[in-house]
């Protein structure tokens, strides 16, 4: 199920953008390390993510490393 997919940041960063293109505006920038929460994934090469403090917004799909959340 996808509610259950988590993901965690493996490069140094990676922006959190408000839509999947790279000219959209970043709502924020996360680090190597920070869990997030797959809310979307029908944008090919992009994740529609939440991160844990509730920010919302889309990542490049090869910034994180998907994770199963048991």
């Amino acid at each position: 199920l996808i509610a259950n997919d988590g993901a965690i940041v493996i490069t140094t960063d990676s922006a959190v953008r408000k839509s999947p293109e790279m000219k959209s505006q970043e709502e924020t920038v996360v680090h190597e390390g920070t869990h997030m929460k797959i809310t979307d994934e029908t944008i090919k090469g992009w994740y529609e993510v939440r991160l844990d403090d509730g920010t919302e917004g889309w990542v490049l799909a090869n910034t994180v490393e998907r994770i199963v959340i048991p």
